[in-house]
């Protein structure tokens, strides 16, 4: 989703303009998602936040949410550019416990689901590191939120980044953006949860044939 320094789009979640991944549907029609009202969901889950003008918040607490993977330089089209040297880039993607839990429950994802996705620049040989990669600048922050009382599709995607530096808040990008990808090329209800080896198991315990995974 960065569109600014990266050429990423949320693989919440992605980085590829093209071919963008990490939240799997039909792009024909939104998925049906089974118990996601999640009435019983506990009253201290983070919901998300907006301004006035419908831009969503980005939250401040989202460090302390469940962290469910990380990759890194992680493309999807043959002639993608990293940013910089070396391996390409770090993401990390984390979700609120308690709709990690209501998925892991009844292997949905929960309406008013939240991903959040750090885009950090890798760096090597500091400090004691002789070998390998960790890493350094926090080049981006990204998100995908499903909120039906947002969005008629379901699930929206947010670029926390511009070309003066980190906001706030965002609006949506545009469905051509990273909809589009995320619906034709994700594992399960937009979510690219072929990548993230923890939501794999937590939903494989609750839909162990579940017709839609690809891995």
């Amino acid at each position: 989703m960065l569109r600014t320094k990266l050429t990423t789009c949320l693989v919440f979640f992605g980085i590829a303009l093209a071919s963008c991944a990490l939240f799997g549907a039909d792009a024909a029609q939104p998925q049906s998602d089974g118990p996601d009202k999640a009435e019983h969901l506990s009253e201290s889950m983070e919901l998300p936040r907006y301004d006035q003008h419908g831009a969503l918040l980005r939250p401040v607490d989202y460090d302390d949410w469940t962290f469910v993977g990380a990759s890194l330089g992680l493309r999807y089209e043959v002639n993608d550019e990293h940013h910089g040297e070396g391996p390409g880039l770090f993401l990390n993607v984390f979700m609120q416990p308690e709709a990690f839990r209501e998925y892991a429950r009844t292997g949905y994802f929960p309406d008013k689901t939240m991903f959040v996705m750090e885009v950090y620049k890798p760096k090597a040989k500091s400090s004691i590191a002789r070998g390998g990669y960790f890493e350094d600048e926090l080049l981006g922050i990204e998100m995908a939120v499903k909120d039906y009382d947002r969005a008629d599709l379901g699930w929206s995607y947010y670029n926390f980044i511009t070309p003066q530096g980190f906001v706030d808040s965002a609006k949506p990008l545009p469905q051509a953006m990273c909809w589009d990808c995320h619906a034709e090329n994700g594992n399960d209800d937009n979510v690219f949860t072929q990548f993230y080896p923890t939501i794999l198991r937590a939903r494989d315990r609750q839909r162990p044939n579940n017709s839609q995974a690809t891995r």
